[in-house]
């Protein structure tokens, strides 16, 4: 049993890096959006090897409990009962993977200071998410994400636009 979950969370946290990936290349073909962000003084070159790091941490042994039972929790629909002790060490690893992931708002103290790199970062993992789980990124970040968070209306900007370019491009919504 053991081993069939960490083979689950191994495979689908590398899916989820290869899909951030995805969407982040999809981005930076699209020639509106590379001149978008070059215009702002971002390059493709400085945002790739950001991206190529994403998540990695969830590989780190303060993380890695936690996903091995988030990812086993969240791909059933039935079977086992997480104790309260789960639900803490991965309440953990969630904590500690916001803390030191800056794609994570919550890893702010305030969100002026999140840079559109890290904003970049932020929806070209709510795309990889949408991919996932066949859901709209745009429905993700009206419904969840603004209500949650208070993000300046230059982020929003940015986000509304890279947003609505994954839904489009990408998502084909």
């Amino acid at each position: 049993m053991i081993s069939r979950m960490f083979k689950n969370y191994r495979e689908r946290t590398e899916k989820h890096m290869e899909n951030v990936r995805s969407v982040f290349i999809s981005l930076f073909d699209n020639q509106k959006i590379k001149e978008y962000f070059e215009d702002m003084g971002i390059h493709h070159e400085q945002m790739w090897s950001r991206i190529s790091e994403h998540d990695v941490s969830k590989f780190a042994m303060e993380e890695m409990l936690g996903y091995i039972l988030m990812t086993e929790k969240y791909g059933r629909k039935v079977g086992y009962k997480f104790s309260k002790e789960d639900d803490e060490i991965m309440s953990r690893a969630w904590d500690h993977h916001k803390s030191i992931n800056k794609h994570h708002p919550e890893f702010f103290e305030s969100l002026n200071d999140m840079t559109y790199e890290d904003i970049i970062e932020m929806v070209c993992d709510w795309g990889a998410m949408s991919l996932e789980f066949g859901d709209s990124v745009v429905k993700f970040k009206d419904e969840k994400a603004y209500p949650k968070y208070t993000f300046t209306d230059d982020q929003k900007a940015v986000i509304d636009f890279l947003c609505d370019e994954i839904e489009k491009e990408i998502l084909k919504r």
